[in-house]
């Protein structure tokens, strides 16, 4: 009896032995089995690690060359900008560049000088606050001109900050800038032509005070530009008869040749 017991003791124990190495056995299949699958996560993270690393890098380059371009072409645009304003300020009279607002998007070291205004005061102010009241109809008509029909011109005396008043003859021409209708052009002093003007008015008036014949004529065809009123008289001219039309020959034929 007594062996019997120890016979099924022992097969019991062997079964048991059996069962936990079996047990133990799937477990470190198991355990080999997740050990596979975390290397082989690990090693699809690290290739996506390099993989997305390399595209970063990638990245990073374009993002480099972007930003050198962008640099090189904002250093482009900023010595045109230089070249354009050192033109500008090159000019010998004034220039300005405003909107249809009245808003000045640009002038001239000139016209700063020339209107006695800083840069900030100018960026305050309109085109007809550098004219009197005599001049301001004149010149907004210009203005208006200018954005209706595509250019004009004016003659105006340009009103400085100490109220000296300096005519000029202005441009002015339709101009798209920055996506706006804008009047881009210049102003010319004309102050030697206007006294040379009245210097002529002077000396005509003398002229025709006195009771001589004073005509001019072209030297190369004879053809009369002027004659005075003594003159006009003496050959028996109107005094508003048109003589440009007229030669030396057809006022007194004696002096063709002389």
């Amino acid at each position: 009896l007594l062996v019997s017991f120890f016979y099924i003791h022992i097969a019991g124990i062997e079964k048991h032995i059996i069962e936990a190495n079996t047990s133990l056995a799937d477990e470190i299949q198991k355990r080999k089995e997740i050990e596979s699958e975390l290397l082989a996560h690990r090693d699809n993270l690290e290739k996506t690690v390099r993989n997305r690393t390399a595209e970063l890098e990638e990245i990073n380059k374009h993002l480099h060359e972007e930003n050198v371009e962008r640099k090189k072409a904002e250093e482009t645009i900023q010595q045109e900008r230089d070249f354009s304003q050192a033109s500008i300020d090159s000019l010998p009279g004034l220039f300005y560049l405003f909107d249809d607002q009245g808003r000045f998007l640009r002038t001239n070291k000139n016209f700063k000088k020339v209107s006695g205004y800083s840069a900030d005061e100018i960026s305050m102010m309109t085109p007809l606050d550098f004219f009197d009241e005599t001049d301001k109809g004149n010149i907004a008509g210009a203005i208006q001109q200018v954005f209706q029909t595509g250019e004009a011109t004016a003659e105006a005396d340009f009103l400085s900050k100490d109220q000296t008043k300096t005519p000029y003859f202005f441009t002015g021409k339709l101009f798209q800038f920055n996506q706006k209708s804008c009047l881009i052009g210049m102003g010319i002093d004309i102050t030697k032509r206007k006294n040379a003007e009245q210097l002529l008015v002077r000396l005509m008036a003398m002229l025709d005070a006195t009771p001589d014949f004073v005509g001019f004529a072209d030297a190369k065809d004879g053809k009369i530009f002027h004659i005075n009123v003594g003159g006009r008289k003496m050959v028996g001219l109107g005094a508003q008869e048109d003589v440009t039309q007229l030669t030396i020959s057809d006022v007194h034929p004696e002096w063709t040749n002389k």
